[in-house]
């Protein structure tokens, strides 16, 4: 049976995933600025990184996302810069 943890401090929260043997298969860091989300990176089981965005807010408002994926062996591979109209809908986007 598998399992996840989750723990929750001001400003952030963590999960990690166990398979049924108690290995971490992948964890996770999700950090808030107030009740904005500003980072959010997701990691494998080696602590490599599997995603990693970064959110920009004026005024209480999305403005701005870096959005990075990597391959299982840690190298990135594709990278979105996402800039948000005054609705938070895509307006921009760069690959």
């Amino acid at each position: 049976m598998a399992s996840s943890e989750l723990a929750y401090t001001v400003g952030k929260c963590t999960w990690i995933n166990r398979d049924a043997t108690g290995i971490i298969t992948s964890r996770g860091v999700d950090e808030y600025d107030g009740e904005h989300l500003i980072l959010l990176s997701t990691f494998d089981g080696h602590d490599r990184p599997k995603t990693v965005k970064s959110f920009e807010y004026l005024d209480n408002k999305l403005t701005k996302s870096d959005s990075r994926y990597f391959l299982p062996d840690g190298a990135m591979y594709e990278l979105w810069l996402t800039e948000y109209d005054s609705q938070g809908e895509s307006a921009e986007r760069t690959a």
